[in-house]
């Protein structure tokens, strides 16, 4: 999943029928639960930088 999202983010063109249903559920799940992560980083950063 870890390299469909690579080329997702590098812009493979996926279309909707080259990953099943769960597949893009899963994917899914992978970007918010990283995006997450990244942004609560970025708030760390940011208030040590205040600091």
């Amino acid at each position: 999943m870890l390299e469909i999202r690579r080329l997702k983010l590098a812009g493979y063109p996926f279309r909707a029928d080259d990953l099943k249903y769960r597949d893009w559920l899963l994917l899914g799940a992978l970007e918010e639960k990283l995006g997450s992560e990244q942004k609560k980083n970025e708030l760390e950063l940011t208030l040590l930088k205040t600091i």
